[in-house]
């Protein structure tokens, strides 16, 4: 039985309600966020405040901006406002000489006090421009009960065509002051006229806009605008040709660039509240030279269809709670921060290279930490349980009696769990049951298997250890004598051999059945536990090979290893003994050397016509026809451990994948460990090593093939003290 399959036997039950129940919460506040229109527009302005990556779409562009600032007006000696149709007709001709494109008024010129020469010049100047658009604007009269709207005409002296005129008023009243969307149409009811950018860019593209939408969102090109941007007075102190070929949007700037001081003319972009000083308070004329642009380059952006979101926060909701409560706290936070930050950068990212936006703001500002904060709830929950005694599982979701083990058929287990490969648990699920054990304080539970815990306790004199405490069964099975029977044989040989899992003490049997027994504590994964036990975790091979790159061990660390663990193999079988249950997991580092632990299996070796019970782990276990509790057996065993340290591959895949072995084009060594592990693992227990001796003169063998540099003198390393 592997680590994993134990971990998967041992869950507590799932409390699929509650994960149901914070699926639905999630999904609903997905929901409901999405309806709120902060959630909504912070969203859309976000997108634009974190790079001005998006003003390089426009580089190079051939438009043009040019206003009228409160500078100009004290120039032209005049109040603000004032028809100054002489001086504006100064710079339509400047304009027409360098060969304009087109121009774009943005202004209503329906101002019918004005003297007849400055009209007289202006329509003549306003004659020798190839294209125009001028602003106009919609009266709105209202009588017995019927609502009038109609076009206010410019200065018919002027002469500009109505197919000229472009409706300036594209803003509806009371919306929120940032501007967000085109409205072409919508402006004013009963009024089917084009926005001045729309009608700007279908005379310079007619018949090639395509489709339009009646609200489209803008896409914004920078902090600075879209364009070049000039004031009256210095467009017309610009060299000759300055303006060749543009489109020249022309219109009114701001009388103060404070909000608060209110302008008909006047909007915020969603730079607003980060721009420098005057960036985010932007005048009428410059939205409609974004909207111009967004419709000349086909650049609007668009939504996806109320559905795809709604799908999108209901599948979210239903997925999150589910994944992250497989976390411990600290990561589930990592992966939901990774998690935000991916969604961020979508969202961010997606209006600069798609013509798409979407509310990713729901998601990673509600619907994720929500999830994280649901995953920690449940997380508790399982505390809590396993503090009330369920620990186990099996097929219907009955309870199982404390410390059974999940399948077993007729209370007893054909493969049993000890040090090696226990169910961790942390430190909170220990419940109120800690053993009480004479000389010693105990602090955590390290693991529980199928008949004992393991605790991590601390003697008299500061040594921290490890005790493994055995409960009588309530089924009648016979595993605990077994195992203090073995543990009579085993405990004055592990004295001798430093590779073998030392036992320092044995308690007598309770009249109940129950025992202890005290073993030296392996290495902690991380050092500087002692202030924190609930952080120990111990280091075995297993822990030790997760940290190489592939899982896969050097040459050299692989035969020093396979040739210590083989020293203490072949001590362990010269006293009649086998270990039944050779695996990384069961090797663990005691002061940086690796040693033989888990010794709850341990018996007294037979021989292949002796009946034995068939234990130890899935694809350690030689065939299925072979009877284990054999020298051969551990031989067996023993290759499949070298052969995973190796490749870092899972022993299931043996045979399938035993060609895969690195081989000789590593060298003369590599080919040479590689053949030890073909001919550990046959299938024909009669071409294995006959013994543990001669396994371990082959790993000889091959670390004499190593250079120098590759012979580590004791693989892995101190991580940690045993004494206080």
């Amino acid at each position: 039985m592997t680590a994993g399959a134990t971990a998967r036997a041992g869950k507590i039950r799932r409390p699929r309600g509650k994960t149901a129940l914070g699926a639905v919460l999630i999904a609903l506040l997905g929901m409901g966020l999405w309806g709120r229109p902060e959630w909504q527009n912070a969203s859309y302005d976000l997108a634009w405040r974190f790079s001005d990556r998006a003003a390089q779409r426009v580089a190079g562009s051939e438009t043009t901006l040019i206003t009228l600032e409160n500078e100009d007006w004290t120039n032209f000696g005049v109040p603000r406002g004032t028809p100054v149709r002489g001086r504006l007709a100064g710079l339509i001709n400047r304009l027409a000489d360098d060969g304009v494109r087109l121009v774009v008024l943005d202004m209503t010129l329906d101002q019918t006090n004005v003297a007849a020469a400055d009209n007289a010049d202006l329509a003549r100047a306003l004659d020798r421009l190839p294209l125009l658009v001028v602003g106009a604007d919609v009266r709105v009269t209202a009588g017995a009960g019927v609502v009038d709207t109609q076009w206010v005409d410019p200065d018919p002296r002027l002469r500009i065509p109505e197919a000229c005129w472009g409706d300036i008023r594209y803003f509806p009243p009371g919306a929120n002051p940032i501007a967000r969307r085109h409205w072409p149409f919508a402006t004013h009811p009963g009024v089917d006229r084009p926005t001045l950018a729309q009608q700007a860019a279908r005379g310079l593209h007619p018949g090639d806009l395509g489709v339009y939408p009646p609200e489209a969102w803008l896409r914004y090109y920078g902090e600075r605008g879209p364009c070049n941007r000039f004031s009256f007075h210095a467009a017309l102190d610009q060299p000759a040709h300055s303006f060749s070929n543009q489109v020249v949007f022309i219109g009114n700037g701001l009388n103060s660039t404070t909000w608060g001081d209110r302008e008909d003319d006047k909007f915020l972009n969603p730079y607003a509240d980060f721009a420098a000083a005057g960036w985010g308070v932007v005048p009428g004329v410059q939205l409609h030279v974004t909207e111009f642009l967004n419709l000349a380059h086909g650049e609007w952006l668009r939504r996806p269809p109320a559905w795809g979101e709604w799908s999108l926060l209901l599948g979210l909701g239903w997925g999150l709670p589910l994944g992250l409560r497989r976390f411990r706290w600290w990561s589930a936070g990592l992966v939901t921060g990774v998690a935000v930050g991916v969604v961020a950068l979508v969202g961010i990212g997606l209006p600069y290279y798609t013509n798409f936006w979407f509310g990713w703001l729901v998601v990673a500002g509600g619907q994720l930490p929500a999830a994280w904060a649901w995953s920690r709830i449940e997380r508790h929950w399982e505390k809590r349980q396993r503090k009330l005694g369920f620990t186990a599982t099996q097929p219907g979701n009955a309870p199982l009696p404390r410390g059974a083990l999940p399948g077993e058929p007729g209370g007893t287990a054909a493969l049993v769990r000890q040090w090696g490969d226990l169910l961790p648990l942390p430190a909170a699920a220990a419940g109120p049951s800690v053993p009480e054990i004479p000389n010693y304080h105990v602090y955590e539970l390290l693991g529980r298997g199928g008949f004992g815990e393991v605790w991590l306790a601390r003697n008299a004199i500061g040594q921290w250890q490890a005790i493994k405490w055995l409960q009588p069964r309530t089924d009648g099975s016979h595993y605990g004598r077994l195992e203090f029977d073995g543990l009579r044989r085993y405990k004055p040989v592990s004295e001798r051999h430093a590779g073998l899992l030392r036992v320092e003490l044995v308690s007598d049997p309770t009249p109940a059945g129950s025992f202890y027994y005290v073993m030296e504590l392996a290495d902690p994964v991380a050092p500087g536990w002692e202030g924190k036990p609930g952080a120990y975790r111990p280091l075995d091979l297993a822990a030790y090979c997760a940290r190489q790159p592939d899982c896969r061990l050097p040459l050299g660390e692989c035969a020093t290893i396979g040739l210590g663990l083989a020293e203490a193999l072949q001590f362990l079988h010269r006293n009649r003994l086998i270990h039944r249950d050779i695996k990384p997991p069961n090797v663990i580092f005691v002061n940086g050397r690796p040693k033989l632990a888990d010794i709850g299996l341990v018996s007294e070796a037979r021989t292949a016509s002796q009946p034995s019970l068939r234990v130890g782990t899935p694809g350690y276990l030689p065939p299925s026809d072979e009877p284990t509790g054999t020298v051969a057996a551990d031989i067996y065993a023993f290759g499949m451990l070298l052969y995973v340290t190796r490749t870092g591959r899972s022993p299931t895949l043996w045979p399938e994948i035993a060609a895969t072995l690195p081989g000789v084009a590593e060298g003369p060594a590599a080919g040479r460990f590689d053949a030890v592990i073909l001919r550990a693992c046959q299938v024909d227990p009669a071409r294995r090593h006959a013994s543990a001796a001669e396994l371990r003169q082959d790993l000889l063998a091959v670390q004499k093939l190593l250079p120098e540099s590759a012979r580590p003198p004791h693989p892995g390393t101190q991580t940690g003290t045993q004494t206080g």
